[in-house]
């Protein structure tokens, strides 16, 4: 009796120290986090993460404490180039406090310690799939630069539906993008959220359920797309991965910033077609003879 006694206070003892200890300390893919996981944790992305900011926001009226004090900086249009563009009063940069700045700086002003980053969906059509990743690599080298302590959690680009794609904008490119970014996140020690997954049908396709816009790019989120979204990010936390290559310079990337001049034509000449309301712009830096980089395309 005197032995059953002595097991169960240690058995207490025990389980008060497991209960003392941060939840981090469990992190494994699989479990889930409570949403204070993410109160230092700022996403980054275009209009894809942008519906991502306005279901937490519609939600937190509700639950002020849904998805912790996470932080967002999206914009409808941008991309991991003209994120790196120079701030004009056109410029998509997010604006963070009531200032526009470079996202490098943002990421730094917000204190942030986890940064999801979305881009892509802008990107493919002007830069390729080759520029738009070493574009990518570039950007969050410049985050890392601001802020060497982050983690970075890159998540993949999600579908569009079978009958709205383009040429090059297409489920087959996406799939190939996003296998380059997960190649590009073992490389770099980053985390990879396959987010896409997610998102697909048997087809490879946007799940018609899960789409905002099908009358128009189908390729935009609902609600319904944000409800497996969440529950995979609170069930991935991010590990402490040690970067495994230099993230690429600016110097060493060298077109990267600017457009690949050397993409194939059909990449220079496929634009998005924007439905009436959306902010869904590529902006992106073109040769003098091709377009303005700010002005809106096919805006009506």
């Amino acid at each position: 009796m005197k032995n059953l006694k002595q097991y169960f206070v240690a058995a207490v003892v025990v389980c008060a120290l497991l209960l003392a200890m941060p939840s981090t300390a469990f992190a494994t893919d699989g479990q889930r986090m409570p949403d204070s996981y993410f109160d230092d944790a700022v996403f980054v992305g275009d209009s894809i993460s942008l519906k991502l900011r306005n279901y937490v926001y519609k939600q937190r009226a509700g639950d002020p404490g849904f998805l912790g004090s996470a932080q967002f900086l999206t914009v409808g249009g941008l991309g991991s180039g003209n994120v790196q563009l120079p701030i004009t009063a056109d410029s998509l940069h997010p604006v963070y406090n009531g200032e526009k700045m470079m996202l490098e700086d943002s990421v730094a002003a917000s204190g942030a310690k986890k940064v999801y980053i979305m881009f892509g969906m802008n990107d493919i059509v002007p830069y390729g799939i080759d520029g738009a990743i070493e574009n990518l690599d570039v950007l969050i080298g410049k985050i890392l630069e601001k802020s060497p302590d982050v983690q970075i959690a890159v998540q993949s680009v999600t579908p569009i539906l079978q009958n709205r794609q383009q040429k090059n904008l297409n489920n087959p490119n996406i799939l190939l993008y996003n296998e380059q970014l997960e190649a590009l996140c073992d490389a770099r020690g980053y985390d990879f959220l396959d987010i896409g997954a997610l998102m697909r049908d048997e087809n490879g396709a946007l799940i018609y359920e899960y789409c905002a816009d099908a009358p128009g790019l189908g390729m935009h989120l609902s609600d319904a797309a944000c409800v497996p979204w969440i529950e995979y990010l609170r069930t991935h936390p991010l590990g402490s991965g040690a970067d495994l290559l230099t993230p690429a310079s600016e110097e060493d990337a060298g077109q990267a910033v600017d457009p690949l001049l050397s993409r194939p034509d059909d990449f220079a000449e496929e634009q998005v077609d924007e439905p009436a309301g959306e902010s869904f712009e590529s902006g992106l830096k073109q040769p003098p003879q091709k377009r303005d980089p700010n002005r809106r395309l096919n805006a009506r």
